[in-house]
């Protein structure tokens, strides 16, 4: 197993080095930037219209050919290049973009939008198919609900920290089996409530209406919250540092 302490200091200088900081953030995002450095999320200064919320989610009802289904889970990776209303209004949204940007300290990649329905079914374990985290490099998504969630509907929940450095290593020092490597980034319910009790960390759901983005640092522990009932659709737009896109150092 790679020694904990050895695994966080290379995390620590790959990330340094992905960072090409040229300018200072947009003023108007600070406020939004200090709470996703805290907490690695935040719900987005900015909506989309529920006309635009409308179109994409008949569209992905018309388009269910053109994804991949894991159970309750359906989903369509790069709907950008199959629907002219997201690459235009959603791929393309320079103050996503924008924050982004911000946040990674970076020049940015887009590198796709998923486009997701959640539908219950007995036994699901939600969108994303359970707590994990993307990887452990520094990455940044911002989604969009679709339709309202509630409690019931699969809301996004986020262990709130978990993306910080000393958090990350508290977790890593948790890991007792072969199965917990360090490089495993899914965990399973009972691990993840271990980590909330060791830590103290907590975490959060996020229900909204339609339109509501949010925003959040994907190295982070997160998950869709299994679904009660009903349907959940959603946008989501992936972010990389241009240093991540020409192969330094992922984890």
């Amino acid at each position: 197993m790679l020694n904990k302490e050895i695994f966080l200091l290379a995390m620590i200088i790959r990330d340094s080095f992905s960072k090409k900081i040229f300018r200072k953030a947009n003023s108007k995002n600070l406020l939004t930037l200090k709470e996703l450095q805290k907490n690695g999320v935040t719900v987005a200064p900015i909506s989309f219209d529920s006309e635009f919320c409308l179109l994409v989610k008949k569209w992905i009802d018309d388009n269910e050919k053109l994804g991949t289904r894991f159970f309750a889970d359906l989903r369509i990776h790069n709907a950008e290049k199959f629907s002219h209303h997201i690459n235009k209004f959603f791929f393309n949204s320079l103050e996503l973009s924008q924050l982004a940007q911000d946040y990674l300290a970076s020049e940015v990649i887009i590198q796709q939008t998923l486009a997701g329905r959640l539908t219950f079914e007995n036994g699901n374990l939600g969108s994303g198919q359970g707590w994990h985290r993307d990887s452990y490099s520094s990455q940044f998504k911002a989604m969009v609900y679709l339709t309202d969630v509630d409690e019931s509907s699969g809301p996004f929940e986020y262990v709130l920290q978990s993306h910080q450095y000393k958090n990350i290593y508290k977790e890593i020092s948790l890991r007792k089996t072969k199965e917990d490597r360090i490089r495993n980034v899914r965990y399973s319910e009972k691990f993840v409530n271990s980590v909330l009790h060791e830590t103290s960390l907590k975490s959060k759901r996020f229900t909204g209406k339609q339109g509501t983005v949010i925003l959040f640092d994907s190295r982070g522990i997160h998950r869709g919250s299994p679904i009660i009932n009903g349907k959940r659709y959603a946008l989501t737009n992936y972010f990389i540092t241009s240093s991540q896109n020409q192969g330094i150092g992922d984890f």
